[in-house]
Protein backbone atom coordinates (compact mmCIF):
# COMPACT_ATOMS: atom_id res chain seq x y z
CA UNK A 1 0.00 0.00 0.00
CA UNK A 2 1.45 3.79 -1.13
CA UNK A 3 0.47 5.91 1.31
CA UNK A 4 0.76 10.00 -0.88
CA UNK A 5 -0.43 13.40 -0.23
CA UNK A 6 -3.82 12.76 -2.10
CA UNK A 7 -4.54 9.58 0.46
CA UNK A 8 -8.11 10.22 2.13
CA UNK A 9 -8.47 9.44 5.76
CA UNK A 10 -11.86 8.24 7.06
CA UNK A 11 -12.63 8.33 11.13
CA UNK A 12 -15.33 7.60 13.17
CA UNK A 13 -16.95 10.01 15.31
CA UNK A 14 -14.69 9.89 18.02
CA UNK A 15 -11.58 9.41 16.33
CA UNK A 16 -11.60 12.91 14.36
CA UNK A 17 -9.21 14.62 16.34
CA UNK A 18 -7.03 11.33 15.64
CA UNK A 19 -7.58 12.03 12.01
CA UNK A 20 -6.96 15.53 12.61
CA UNK A 21 -3.23 14.72 13.73
CA UNK A 22 -2.25 11.94 11.45
CA UNK A 23 -3.66 14.45 8.52
CA UNK A 24 -1.58 17.58 9.45
CA UNK A 25 1.58 15.38 9.79
CA UNK A 26 1.49 13.26 6.94
CA UNK A 27 0.96 16.90 5.64
CA UNK A 28 4.39 17.85 6.80
CA UNK A 29 6.03 14.48 5.55
CA UNK A 30 4.96 15.02 2.30
CA UNK A 31 5.36 19.06 2.46
CA UNK A 32 1.60 19.36 1.30
CA UNK A 33 -1.46 20.40 3.11
CA UNK A 34 -3.16 18.19 5.37
CA UNK A 35 -4.41 14.92 4.31
CA UNK A 36 -8.26 15.11 3.18
CA UNK A 37 -10.74 13.47 6.19
CA UNK A 38 -13.77 12.32 4.54
CA UNK A 39 -17.06 11.06 5.59
CA UNK A 40 -17.34 8.73 3.19
CA UNK A 41 -15.65 5.77 4.13
CA UNK A 42 -15.51 3.50 0.58
CA UNK A 43 -13.38 6.66 -0.36
CA UNK A 44 -10.40 6.28 1.98
CA UNK A 45 -8.02 4.01 2.31
CA UNK A 46 -7.13 4.66 5.51
CA UNK A 47 -9.55 3.56 8.64
CA UNK A 48 -9.73 5.07 11.94
CA UNK A 49 -11.41 4.05 14.74
CA UNK A 50 -12.99 1.16 13.49
CA UNK A 51 -12.31 -2.29 15.22
CA UNK A 52 -11.75 -5.29 12.73
CA UNK A 53 -14.13 -8.24 14.53
CA UNK A 54 -12.06 -11.31 13.17
CA UNK A 55 -8.98 -9.53 15.44
CA UNK A 56 -7.72 -8.94 18.63
CA UNK A 57 -9.31 -6.24 20.65
CA UNK A 58 -6.11 -4.57 22.64
CA UNK A 59 -6.24 -4.29 26.57
CA UNK A 60 -5.74 -0.74 28.23
CA UNK A 61 -4.61 1.96 25.74
CA UNK A 62 -3.22 -0.44 23.19
CA UNK A 63 -3.91 -0.33 19.56
CA UNK A 64 -4.58 -2.62 16.31
CA UNK A 65 -2.52 -1.75 13.12
CA UNK A 66 -3.87 -3.94 9.94
CA UNK A 67 -2.90 -3.75 6.55
CA UNK A 68 -4.06 -5.91 3.70
CA UNK A 69 -2.12 -4.21 1.34
CA UNK A 70 -4.95 -1.65 0.30
CA UNK A 71 -5.90 -0.15 3.22
CA UNK A 72 -4.53 0.93 6.70
CA UNK A 73 -6.82 0.39 9.90
CA UNK A 74 -5.86 1.45 12.90
CA UNK A 75 -7.98 0.99 16.33
CA UNK A 76 -7.77 1.06 19.69
CA UNK A 77 -9.28 -0.27 23.17
CA UNK A 78 -10.46 3.23 23.39
CA UNK A 79 -10.67 6.83 22.08
CA UNK A 80 -7.23 7.28 23.18
CA UNK A 81 -5.95 3.79 22.09
CA UNK A 82 -6.51 4.63 18.74
CA UNK A 83 -4.71 8.06 19.13
CA UNK A 84 -1.32 6.20 20.57
CA UNK A 85 -2.21 4.18 17.35
CA UNK A 86 -1.79 6.93 15.21
CA UNK A 87 1.04 8.27 17.05
CA UNK A 88 2.81 4.73 16.93
CA UNK A 89 2.42 4.52 13.04
CA UNK A 90 3.87 8.40 12.59
CA UNK A 91 7.10 6.73 14.32
CA UNK A 92 7.40 3.59 12.54
CA UNK A 93 6.52 4.73 9.10
CA UNK A 94 6.97 8.30 8.61
CA UNK A 95 9.95 9.01 10.98
CA UNK A 96 8.19 11.26 13.12
CA UNK A 97 9.52 12.00 16.37
CA UNK A 98 8.28 14.33 19.21
CA UNK A 99 11.55 15.63 21.23
CA UNK A 100 9.99 18.06 23.31
CA UNK A 101 7.24 20.71 22.76
CA UNK A 102 9.17 22.92 20.60
CA UNK A 103 11.68 20.52 18.64
CA UNK A 104 10.09 17.87 16.64
CA UNK A 105 11.61 16.27 13.96
CA UNK A 106 10.31 15.54 10.57
CA UNK A 107 11.75 13.54 7.52
CA UNK A 108 10.26 14.53 4.17
CA UNK A 109 9.40 11.84 1.86
CA UNK A 110 6.92 11.42 -1.31
CA UNK A 111 5.47 8.36 -0.31
CA UNK A 112 5.28 5.61 2.54
CA UNK A 113 5.01 2.14 1.65
CA UNK A 114 3.54 -0.51 3.78
CA UNK A 115 3.00 -4.23 2.99
CA UNK A 116 0.37 -6.35 4.67
CA UNK A 117 0.84 -6.10 8.69
CA UNK A 118 -1.17 -7.23 11.68
CA UNK A 119 -0.18 -5.83 14.79
CA UNK A 120 -1.33 -5.41 18.42
CA UNK A 121 0.77 -3.44 20.68
CA UNK A 122 -0.38 -2.44 24.42
CA UNK A 123 1.56 -0.54 27.71
CA UNK A 124 2.93 -2.13 30.28
CA UNK A 125 1.47 0.05 32.61
CA UNK A 126 -2.24 1.00 32.44
CA UNK A 127 -1.10 4.65 34.24
CA UNK A 128 1.70 6.68 32.85
CA UNK A 129 2.27 10.07 34.06
CA UNK A 130 5.81 11.70 33.85
CA UNK A 131 5.32 14.81 36.16
CA UNK A 132 7.79 17.31 34.36
CA UNK A 133 6.35 20.48 33.03
CA UNK A 134 7.06 19.71 29.43
CA UNK A 135 4.49 16.76 29.50
CA UNK A 136 1.98 18.70 32.85
CA UNK A 137 1.78 22.04 30.88
CA UNK A 138 1.69 20.61 27.17
CA UNK A 139 -1.34 17.98 26.85
CA UNK A 140 -0.97 17.55 23.14
CA UNK A 141 2.79 16.80 23.44
CA UNK A 142 1.91 14.54 26.15
CA UNK A 143 -0.16 12.54 24.24
CA UNK A 144 1.96 12.22 21.32
CA UNK A 145 4.21 10.80 24.14
CA UNK A 146 1.72 8.51 25.14
CA UNK A 147 1.42 9.69 28.43
CA UNK A 148 -0.85 11.62 30.25
CA UNK A 149 -1.22 15.28 31.12
CA UNK A 150 -3.99 15.94 33.39
CA UNK A 151 -4.86 18.54 31.60
CA UNK A 152 -5.85 16.78 29.01
CA UNK A 153 -9.78 16.44 27.38
CA UNK A 154 -11.88 14.60 25.91
CA UNK A 155 -10.67 14.81 22.23
CA UNK A 156 -7.13 13.36 23.60
CA UNK A 157 -9.81 10.35 24.62
CA UNK A 158 -9.54 11.50 28.66
CA UNK A 159 -7.20 9.71 30.90
CA UNK A 160 -6.99 7.68 33.91
CA UNK A 161 -8.09 10.68 36.19
CA UNK A 162 -7.80 10.89 39.96
CA UNK A 163 -10.26 12.90 41.83
CA UNK A 164 -9.20 16.15 43.96
CA UNK A 165 -7.22 16.30 46.26
CA UNK A 166 -4.59 14.09 44.50
CA UNK A 167 -3.11 12.73 47.68
CA UNK A 168 -2.41 13.03 51.47
CA UNK A 169 -6.53 13.33 51.46
CA UNK A 170 -7.08 11.98 55.20
CA UNK A 171 -7.91 15.34 57.07
CA UNK A 172 -9.12 16.70 53.84
CA UNK A 173 -12.13 13.78 54.34
CA UNK A 174 -12.05 14.43 58.11
CA UNK A 175 -10.84 17.93 58.67
CA UNK A 176 -9.60 18.77 62.31
CA UNK A 177 -10.73 22.20 62.21
CA UNK A 178 -14.19 20.81 62.11
CA UNK A 179 -14.15 17.80 64.29
CA UNK A 180 -11.26 17.88 66.73
CA UNK A 181 -12.41 20.29 69.48
CA UNK A 182 -15.57 18.20 70.09
CA UNK A 183 -14.07 14.55 69.20
CA UNK A 184 -10.55 14.42 69.85
CA UNK A 185 -10.83 10.73 70.00
CA UNK A 186 -11.12 10.63 66.42
CA UNK A 187 -7.70 11.28 65.95
CA UNK A 188 -4.68 9.61 66.44
CA UNK A 189 -3.19 8.62 70.02
CA UNK A 190 0.59 9.50 70.17
CA UNK A 191 2.82 9.11 73.60
CA UNK A 192 -0.72 9.77 75.26
CA UNK A 193 -2.24 12.33 73.46
CA UNK A 194 -4.35 12.63 70.68
CA UNK A 195 -2.71 14.97 68.56
CA UNK A 196 -4.88 17.96 66.00
CA UNK A 197 -1.86 18.23 63.67
CA UNK A 198 0.90 16.27 62.65
CA UNK A 199 -0.93 13.18 62.65
CA UNK A 200 -3.02 10.91 61.15
CA UNK A 201 -7.17 9.85 62.13
CA UNK A 202 -8.29 6.92 64.21
CA UNK A 203 -8.97 4.16 61.42
CA UNK A 204 -10.63 1.82 63.86
CA UNK A 205 -12.99 4.61 65.34
CA UNK A 206 -16.29 3.81 63.47
CA UNK A 207 -17.49 7.46 63.55
CA UNK A 208 -14.24 8.41 61.09
CA UNK A 209 -14.87 5.46 58.65
CA UNK A 210 -18.57 7.14 58.59
CA UNK A 211 -17.42 10.64 58.15
CA UNK A 212 -14.99 9.45 55.31
CA UNK A 213 -17.27 7.34 53.26
CA UNK A 214 -19.99 9.85 53.12
CA UNK A 215 -17.00 12.84 52.57
CA UNK A 216 -16.12 10.07 49.81
CA UNK A 217 -19.44 9.72 48.42
CA UNK A 218 -20.48 13.39 48.05
CA UNK A 219 -17.11 13.64 46.15
CA UNK A 220 -17.02 11.28 43.62
CA UNK A 221 -20.99 12.33 42.97
CA UNK A 222 -19.97 15.74 42.35
CA UNK A 223 -17.05 14.93 40.51
CA UNK A 224 -18.31 12.08 37.92
CA UNK A 225 -15.83 11.74 35.66
CA UNK A 226 -12.88 10.54 38.09
CA UNK A 227 -11.78 7.18 37.47
CA UNK A 228 -9.56 7.17 40.74
CA UNK A 229 -9.71 8.87 44.10
CA UNK A 230 -7.53 8.50 46.78
CA UNK A 231 -7.97 7.87 50.86
CA UNK A 232 -4.32 8.39 51.75
CA UNK A 233 -2.04 9.22 54.79
CA UNK A 234 -1.40 12.81 55.73
CA UNK A 235 1.94 13.87 54.44
CA UNK A 236 3.25 12.86 58.16
CA UNK A 237 4.06 9.96 60.71
CA UNK A 238 1.60 10.29 63.61
CA UNK A 239 0.11 7.02 63.42
CA UNK A 240 -2.75 6.10 66.05
CA UNK A 241 -0.89 3.63 68.60
CA UNK A 242 -4.76 3.44 70.30
CA UNK A 243 -5.16 -0.08 71.91
CA UNK A 244 -7.72 -0.71 69.03
CA UNK A 245 -4.91 0.34 65.97
CA UNK A 246 -2.41 -1.35 67.72
CA UNK A 247 -3.94 -4.42 67.76
CA UNK A 248 -4.45 -4.42 64.20
CA UNK A 249 -0.75 -3.02 62.91
CA UNK A 250 0.41 -5.66 65.45
CA UNK A 251 -1.64 -8.26 63.44
CA UNK A 252 -0.73 -7.48 60.31
CA UNK A 253 3.16 -6.72 60.70
CA UNK A 254 2.54 -3.59 59.49
CA UNK A 255 1.30 0.09 59.84
CA UNK A 256 -0.26 -0.28 56.34
CA UNK A 257 -2.90 -2.84 58.69
CA UNK A 258 -5.16 -0.50 59.55
CA UNK A 259 -5.15 2.08 56.75
CA UNK A 260 -5.87 -1.05 54.74
CA UNK A 261 -8.53 -2.53 56.36
CA UNK A 262 -9.92 1.35 56.79
CA UNK A 263 -9.81 1.98 52.57
CA UNK A 264 -11.15 -1.67 51.80
CA UNK A 265 -14.04 -0.35 54.20
CA UNK A 266 -15.14 2.68 52.64
CA UNK A 267 -14.12 0.91 48.97
CA UNK A 268 -16.78 -2.10 49.56
CA UNK A 269 -19.17 0.98 50.60
CA UNK A 270 -19.36 2.50 47.98
CA UNK A 271 -18.32 -0.11 44.89
CA UNK A 272 -22.39 -0.36 44.28
CA UNK A 273 -22.64 3.54 43.57
CA UNK A 274 -19.18 3.56 41.82
CA UNK A 275 -18.55 0.17 40.19
CA UNK A 276 -15.53 1.86 37.93
CA UNK A 277 -13.90 3.92 40.60
CA UNK A 278 -10.58 2.95 41.92
CA UNK A 279 -9.81 3.68 45.33
CA UNK A 280 -6.26 4.71 45.74
CA UNK A 281 -4.23 4.43 48.90
CA UNK A 282 -0.29 4.85 49.59
CA UNK A 283 2.68 2.77 50.89
CA UNK A 284 4.00 5.40 52.56
CA UNK A 285 7.38 5.32 54.50
CA UNK A 286 5.78 4.12 57.82
CA UNK A 287 3.08 2.32 56.03
CA UNK A 288 4.94 0.94 53.04
CA UNK A 289 5.63 -2.97 54.90
CA UNK A 290 2.58 -4.80 52.59
CA UNK A 291 -0.02 -6.21 55.32
CA UNK A 292 0.52 -9.91 56.15
CA UNK A 293 -3.16 -11.03 56.19
CA UNK A 294 -5.60 -8.25 54.77
CA UNK A 295 -5.15 -7.75 51.42
CA UNK A 296 -6.17 -4.86 49.54
CA UNK A 297 -9.74 -5.30 47.35
CA UNK A 298 -9.89 -5.59 43.79
CA UNK A 299 -11.43 -1.60 43.59
CA UNK A 300 -8.69 -0.87 45.93
CA UNK A 301 -4.93 0.41 44.62
CA UNK A 302 -1.82 0.65 46.77
CA UNK A 303 0.66 3.17 45.55
CA UNK A 304 4.13 2.67 46.77
CA UNK A 305 6.57 5.21 47.47
CA UNK A 306 10.47 5.10 46.80
CA UNK A 307 10.81 8.50 48.79
CA UNK A 308 13.27 6.86 51.04
CA UNK A 309 15.82 5.30 48.51
CA UNK A 310 18.81 6.19 46.58
CA UNK A 311 18.41 7.27 43.12
CA UNK A 312 21.65 6.32 41.45
CA UNK A 313 21.41 2.98 41.61
CA UNK A 314 18.41 0.68 40.57
CA UNK A 315 16.30 -0.93 43.46
CA UNK A 316 17.55 -4.35 43.01
CA UNK A 317 21.43 -3.44 43.75
CA UNK A 318 21.39 -0.32 46.36
CA UNK A 319 20.15 -0.39 49.94
CA UNK A 320 21.27 2.76 50.84
CA UNK A 321 18.67 5.20 52.25
CA UNK A 322 19.11 8.57 51.65
CA UNK A 323 18.97 11.67 53.97
CA UNK A 324 16.70 12.49 55.46
CA UNK A 325 15.23 9.24 55.57
CA UNK A 326 18.12 7.46 56.68
CA UNK A 327 17.73 9.29 60.14
CA UNK A 328 13.85 8.31 60.72
CA UNK A 329 11.66 5.37 61.01
CA UNK A 330 12.11 2.80 58.05
CA UNK A 331 11.06 -0.80 57.19
CA UNK A 332 13.03 -4.19 57.99
CA UNK A 333 12.68 -4.95 54.35
CA UNK A 334 14.43 -3.14 51.52
CA UNK A 335 12.01 -1.72 48.63
CA UNK A 336 12.89 -4.31 46.44
CA UNK A 337 11.41 -6.47 48.62
CA UNK A 338 8.32 -5.09 49.21
CA UNK A 339 7.56 -4.15 45.67
CA UNK A 340 7.77 -8.07 45.56
CA UNK A 341 5.69 -8.64 48.78
CA UNK A 342 3.13 -6.18 47.28
CA UNK A 343 2.83 -7.53 44.11
CA UNK A 344 1.87 -10.80 45.39
CA UNK A 345 -0.84 -9.66 47.64
CA UNK A 346 -2.26 -6.67 45.61
CA UNK A 347 -3.96 -6.62 41.80
CA UNK A 348 -3.81 -3.16 40.84
CA UNK A 349 -0.21 -1.85 43.01
CA UNK A 350 1.15 1.40 41.08
CA UNK A 351 4.34 3.17 41.55
CA UNK A 352 4.80 6.73 43.09
CA UNK A 353 8.48 6.92 42.12
CA UNK A 354 10.79 10.07 42.36
CA UNK A 355 13.25 11.32 39.55
CA UNK A 356 14.76 14.46 40.28
CA UNK A 357 16.57 16.33 43.23
CA UNK A 358 13.48 18.49 45.13
CA UNK A 359 16.41 20.63 46.85
CA UNK A 360 18.05 21.48 43.83
CA UNK A 361 16.85 20.97 40.62
CA UNK A 362 19.28 22.43 38.76
CA UNK A 363 22.18 20.55 39.92
CA UNK A 364 23.53 17.34 38.10
CA UNK A 365 21.40 14.48 38.87
CA UNK A 366 22.48 11.54 36.98
CA UNK A 367 19.94 9.18 37.66
CA UNK A 368 19.45 7.21 34.26
CA UNK A 369 20.53 3.89 35.56
CA UNK A 370 17.96 4.10 38.65
CA UNK A 371 15.35 5.49 35.76
CA UNK A 372 15.58 2.46 33.19
CA UNK A 373 15.98 -0.56 35.47
CA UNK A 374 13.48 0.29 37.91
CA UNK A 375 11.16 1.12 35.51
CA UNK A 376 11.81 -3.13 34.41
CA UNK A 377 11.46 -4.07 37.80
CA UNK A 378 8.22 -2.83 38.38
CA UNK A 379 6.86 -4.25 35.06
CA UNK A 380 8.21 -7.86 36.45
CA UNK A 381 6.61 -7.15 39.25
CA UNK A 382 3.24 -6.94 38.07
CA UNK A 383 2.64 -3.02 38.51
CA UNK A 384 0.18 -1.25 36.55
CA UNK A 385 0.60 2.20 36.89
CA UNK A 386 4.12 4.88 36.93
CA UNK A 387 3.84 7.99 38.54
CA UNK A 388 7.32 9.40 38.47
CA UNK A 389 7.67 12.37 40.08
CA UNK A 390 9.87 15.01 38.36
CA UNK A 391 9.89 18.98 38.80
CA UNK A 392 6.13 20.26 37.28
CA UNK A 393 7.16 23.47 38.54
CA UNK A 394 9.44 24.98 36.12
CA UNK A 395 11.55 24.63 33.06
CA UNK A 396 14.95 23.62 33.85
CA UNK A 397 16.63 21.13 35.99
CA UNK A 398 19.12 18.31 34.81
CA UNK A 399 18.16 17.03 31.44
CA UNK A 400 14.52 17.02 32.31
CA UNK A 401 13.20 17.05 28.34
CA UNK A 402 15.77 13.93 27.72
CA UNK A 403 14.19 12.28 31.20
CA UNK A 404 10.82 13.18 30.04
CA UNK A 405 11.20 11.80 26.40
CA UNK A 406 13.03 8.32 28.13
CA UNK A 407 10.61 7.86 30.36
CA UNK A 408 7.97 7.81 27.82
CA UNK A 409 9.04 5.16 26.22
CA UNK A 410 9.81 3.20 29.25
CA UNK A 411 6.63 3.37 30.59
CA UNK A 412 4.88 1.57 27.14
CA UNK A 413 7.66 -0.85 27.08
CA UNK A 414 10.20 -1.01 29.73
CA UNK A 415 12.58 -3.07 27.44
CA UNK A 416 12.59 -0.92 24.71
CA UNK A 417 16.08 0.32 23.43
CA UNK A 418 16.29 2.91 25.33
CA UNK A 419 20.09 3.20 24.70
CA UNK A 420 19.26 4.26 21.06
CA UNK A 421 16.18 6.34 21.75
CA UNK A 422 17.95 8.39 24.10
CA UNK A 423 21.10 9.16 21.45
CA UNK A 424 18.31 9.58 18.47
CA UNK A 425 17.36 12.62 21.15
CA UNK A 426 20.59 13.73 21.62
CA UNK A 427 21.59 13.87 18.23
CA UNK A 428 19.04 15.69 17.13
CA UNK A 429 17.74 18.06 19.59
CA UNK A 430 21.68 19.51 20.54
CA UNK A 431 22.46 18.49 16.40
CA UNK A 432 26.61 19.13 16.25
CA UNK A 433 26.77 19.85 19.96
CA UNK A 434 25.43 16.37 20.48
CA UNK A 435 28.72 14.58 20.63
CA UNK A 436 30.34 16.91 23.85
CA UNK A 437 26.83 16.33 25.41
CA UNK A 438 27.01 12.74 25.28
CA UNK A 439 30.61 13.21 26.73
CA UNK A 440 29.43 15.46 29.13
CA UNK A 441 27.01 13.09 30.49
CA UNK A 442 29.08 10.49 29.89
CA UNK A 443 31.55 11.64 32.03
CA UNK A 444 28.84 12.48 34.99
CA UNK A 445 27.50 9.11 35.04
CA UNK A 446 30.37 7.66 35.19
CA UNK A 447 31.58 9.63 38.40
CA UNK A 448 28.99 8.53 40.08
CA UNK A 449 29.25 4.63 39.32
CA UNK A 450 32.85 4.32 39.70
CA UNK A 451 32.83 6.59 43.07
CA UNK A 452 29.23 4.75 44.31
CA UNK A 453 28.18 7.76 45.35
CA UNK A 454 24.59 7.64 46.66
CA UNK A 455 22.16 10.60 46.25
CA UNK A 456 18.77 10.85 47.53
CA UNK A 457 16.01 13.59 46.65
CA UNK A 458 17.17 16.07 49.05
CA UNK A 459 20.69 16.74 48.70
CA UNK A 460 23.14 19.37 47.80
CA UNK A 461 25.96 19.51 45.44
CA UNK A 462 28.71 18.79 47.77
CA UNK A 463 26.97 15.08 48.00
CA UNK A 464 28.47 14.13 44.39
CA UNK A 465 31.89 14.93 45.49
CA UNK A 466 32.76 16.52 41.51
CA UNK A 467 36.35 17.48 41.47
CA UNK A 468 37.97 21.19 39.90
CA UNK A 469 39.23 18.97 37.76
CA UNK A 470 35.83 17.52 36.39
CA UNK A 471 34.30 20.74 36.61
CA UNK A 472 36.89 22.24 34.54
CA UNK A 473 36.54 19.92 32.16
CA UNK A 474 32.31 20.01 32.05
CA UNK A 475 33.02 23.52 31.42
CA UNK A 476 35.58 22.85 28.05
CA UNK A 477 32.50 20.52 27.31
CA UNK A 478 30.04 23.41 27.03
CA UNK A 479 32.41 25.63 25.67
CA UNK A 480 32.72 23.61 22.59
CA UNK A 481 28.93 22.52 22.46
CA UNK A 482 28.02 25.95 22.25
CA UNK A 483 30.36 27.10 19.63
CA UNK A 484 28.91 23.75 18.19
CA UNK A 485 24.96 23.99 18.34
CA UNK A 486 23.94 24.83 14.65
CA UNK A 487 20.37 25.86 15.38
CA UNK A 488 17.85 28.23 17.49
CA UNK A 489 16.57 24.81 19.43
CA UNK A 490 20.15 23.06 20.28
CA UNK A 491 21.68 26.59 21.34
CA UNK A 492 18.15 26.94 24.00
CA UNK A 493 19.26 23.18 24.95
CA UNK A 494 22.62 23.53 25.71
CA UNK A 495 21.87 26.65 27.82
CA UNK A 496 19.41 24.56 29.80
CA UNK A 497 21.75 21.86 30.03
CA UNK A 498 24.67 24.32 31.15
CA UNK A 499 22.69 25.71 34.00
CA UNK A 500 24.15 22.61 36.29
CA UNK A 501 27.68 23.47 35.45
CA UNK A 502 26.80 26.99 36.37
CA UNK A 503 24.79 26.00 39.55
CA UNK A 504 27.97 23.91 40.77
CA UNK A 505 30.34 27.19 40.52
CA UNK A 506 27.93 29.35 42.49
CA UNK A 507 27.59 26.72 45.48
CA UNK A 508 31.60 26.58 45.42
CA UNK A 509 32.10 29.87 45.34
CA UNK A 510 32.61 32.49 48.93
CA UNK A 511 30.29 35.34 49.20
CA UNK A 512 31.40 38.73 48.27
CA UNK A 513 31.35 40.90 45.20
CA UNK A 514 32.66 38.45 43.15
CA UNK A 515 29.39 35.85 43.88
CA UNK A 516 27.07 38.52 43.90
CA UNK A 517 28.02 39.39 39.75
CA UNK A 518 28.24 35.44 38.96
CA UNK A 519 24.63 35.29 40.81
CA UNK A 520 23.35 38.39 38.95
CA UNK A 521 23.83 36.74 35.70
CA UNK A 522 22.93 33.56 36.53
CA UNK A 523 19.05 35.19 37.03
CA UNK A 524 19.32 36.46 34.02
CA UNK A 525 20.05 33.71 31.66
CA UNK A 526 17.31 31.87 33.80
CA UNK A 527 15.23 34.98 33.08
CA UNK A 528 15.90 34.11 29.41
CA UNK A 529 15.56 30.44 29.29
CA UNK A 530 12.16 30.95 31.19
CA UNK A 531 13.92 28.69 34.35
CA UNK A 532 11.28 29.96 37.49
CA UNK A 533 12.46 27.48 40.08
CA UNK A 534 15.66 26.06 41.47
CA UNK A 535 14.44 24.20 44.07
CA UNK A 536 10.73 22.96 45.39
CA UNK A 537 11.50 24.23 48.99
CA UNK A 538 12.58 27.70 49.73
CA UNK A 539 10.27 30.00 47.96
CA UNK A 540 10.77 31.51 44.85
CA UNK A 541 11.15 34.60 45.81
CA UNK A 542 13.48 33.79 48.64
CA UNK A 543 15.88 31.82 46.50
CA UNK A 544 16.04 34.68 44.25
CA UNK A 545 15.69 37.20 46.78
CA UNK A 546 19.08 35.76 48.03
CA UNK A 547 20.86 35.10 44.77
CA UNK A 548 20.32 38.66 44.01
CA UNK A 549 21.91 39.58 47.34
CA UNK A 550 25.02 37.26 46.42
CA UNK A 551 24.35 35.14 48.96
CA UNK A 552 24.40 31.96 46.46
CA UNK A 553 21.77 29.19 46.42
CA UNK A 554 23.23 28.14 49.91
CA UNK A 555 21.86 30.03 52.33
CA UNK A 556 18.40 29.65 51.17
CA UNK A 557 18.74 26.06 51.20
CA UNK A 558 20.13 25.95 54.62
CA UNK A 559 17.75 27.84 56.69
CA UNK A 560 14.94 25.49 54.88
CA UNK A 561 16.52 22.06 55.62
CA UNK A 562 17.45 23.59 58.86
CA UNK A 563 13.68 24.40 59.73
CA UNK A 564 12.72 20.60 59.24
CA UNK A 565 15.11 19.44 61.69
CA UNK A 566 18.17 18.08 59.23
CA UNK A 567 21.68 19.18 60.09
CA UNK A 568 23.21 21.01 56.96
CA UNK A 569 26.55 22.01 56.26
CA UNK A 570 28.07 22.64 52.86
CA UNK A 571 29.64 19.82 52.71
CA UNK A 572 26.24 17.71 52.57
CA UNK A 573 23.49 16.66 54.49
CA UNK A 574 23.77 14.32 57.77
Amino acid sequence: MRITQSTKIYATCDSLYAAKEMSVFLGKVFSSDPLLITDNKEDACIILGEADENFLLPKNDGFCILCDGRRLQIYGSCVRGTLYGVYDFLERFAGIRWFTPDVTKIVHMDSIYIGELRKIDEPAFLYREPDFLDAARDPDFAARLRVISRRQTEKHGGFLRYANPHVHTMNYYCPPKKYYDEHPEYFALVNGERLKEGGQPCLTNPEVLKIVTEAVRENLRNDPTANILSISQNDCDGWCECENCKAIDEEEGSHAGTLIRFVNSVAEALEGEFPNVLFSTLAYRYSRTPTLKTKPRDNVTVRLCTIEECFMHALDECEVLAWPFCNMHNSEHTMYEEIESWGKISKNVFMWDYVVNFANYIMPYPNYKAIVNNMKIFAANGVKGMFSQGNRQSLGGDFAPLKVYMLSKLMWDPNCDIITIANEFIEYVYGKASKYISEYLQMIYDHVQDNDIHIGIYEMPSKLRLTDELILKADNLFDEAEKAADSEHSKKYVRLARLSVKYLHLWNADNGEEIKEQCSEFLKEIDELGVTHISQFPTLDISRGNLENGFGPFKSQKDYWARIGGIVTKDGCK
